[in-house]
C-alpha cells in the first residue's frame, strides 16, 4: 500500500476525499471530519487496518491513485458527465450513494418552471470540481456561474445573486440550517453516484479483498446507524433512499469490479 510501514506497525491505508464539500468532509484544525469520515471510520474495521485522509481536487486525486501514491478514494461521478479511469489500473465498487442532482431555489423566490426550457429565465449556480469538465448543457441554455464551495453557492443563493443552485439533498439540507434559510427544489437534473475506488498500483492483489471488505462493511445495520447519526451531529439528513446496499445475496464477485465489467454490469441492471 501506499506509505510502506514495517510488519509490526498497523497498516495504513491513504484516502483521498475532495476538497471544499462540506458535510462530506469538514475541516477542524489540522484533521478531517465529516460524513465520508465516519464512513471511513467503519469501511475500514473489519481490515484491521488505519487509515489516512488527504485532500485532493479531483484532477490530482486521480493520477495519484493510478500511480499508486492513493490507496482509495470516494469517487462522485455524475453519469455521462465524469470518466472512470482506466479499467485495468483501479477496482471500483458497487455504488453506496446515488443522489438526486436538483436546482433549490429560496423558499420564498417566485420562480416557476412548467417546462425545462423555462431555465433559461433564470441565473443558476453550482460548485466548480477541478478535473471535470463544466460544459453539458441544461435545458434552456440559462446562465450559470460556477463556485469554489458549496459555502459560496449558497450564500450567492440566500443573498440574491443566483436564482437557483445546483447540488444534491445532503448539501442543501446542511446549508439551510447552517444559513438559516428555506431551499425548494424545483427540478431535478439527474443524479450522482458515489462508489469506493481502489489502486492496483498500490495494493495490487490486496485491491479486490479490500473492497469486498468494504463493501460487506457497508452493508452492516452497525455502518447504516453510524451514517444516520453522522447526519444528525451535521445538521443535515441522508434519506433511506439514497443509500445502496448490496443485498446479503450477492455475491463477492458482483461487489467489486474492473471498471469495464462494471460498466457492463451496469449496462445489463439498467437493461432489466
Amino acid at each position: 500500500m501506499a506509505d510502506q510501514n514495517t510488519p509490526q506497525e498497523p497498516r495504513i491505508i491513504k484516502v483521498a476525499l475532495l476538497d471544499h464539500s462540506e458535510p462530506f468532509v469538514v475541516k477542524q484544525g489540522d484533521s478531517y471530519r465529516g460524513l465520508l469520515v465516519d464512513m471511513l471510520k467503519e469501511a475500514v474495521l473489519p481490515s484491521g487496518a488505519e487509515f489516512q485522509v488527504v485532500i485532493r481536487p479531483y484532477a490530482r486525486a486521480i493520477p495519484e491513485l493510478l500511480a499508486g501514491k492513493l490507496d482509495v478514494m470516494f469517487l462522485i461521478r455524475i453519469p455521462g458527465r465524469a470518466t472512470f479511469p482506466p479499467t485495468d489500473k483501479v477496482i471500483i465498487s458497487q455504488p453506496i450513494l446515488v443522489t438526486p442532482l436538483n436546482l433549490y431555489a429560496r423558499e420564498d423566490n417566485d420562480i416557476v418552471i412548467n417546462t425545462p426550457t423555462d431555465l433559461g429565465k433564470y441565473h443558476l449556480g453550482g460548485v466548480r470540481i477541478r478535473g471535470i469538465k463544466h460544459e453539458a448543457k441544461t435545458p434552456g441554455d440559462p446562465k450559470t456561474s460556477y463556485f469554489n464551495n458549496p459555502e459560496q453557492l449558497f450564500k450567492s443563493l440566500v443573498t440574491g445573486r443566483i436564482d437557483m443552485a445546483i447540488t444534491g439533498p445532503i448539501i442543501a439540507n446542511y446549508w439551510q440550517e447552517g444559513l438559516q434559510a428555506r431551499f425548494v427544489t424545483k427540478l431535478q437534473l439527474g443524479k450522482t453516484i458515489t462508489q469506493f475506488i481502489f489502486s492496483k498500483a498500490s495494493l495490487q492483489d490486496a485491491a479486490i479483498p479490500l473492497c469486498t471488505s468494504f463493501m460487506k462493511q457497508w452493508a452492516t445495520p452497525r455502518t447504516q446507524a453510524t451514517l444516520q447519526e453522522s447526519a444528525k451531529r451535521y445538521k443535515t439528513k441522508v434519506f433511506s433512499s439514497l443509500i445502496r446496499i448490496p443485498p446479503p445475496t450477492m455475491p463477492d464477485e458482483e461487489l467489486c469490479f474492473s471498471v469495464k465489467d462494471y460498466l457492463e454490469y451496469e449496462k445489463k441492471a439498467q437493461s432489466k
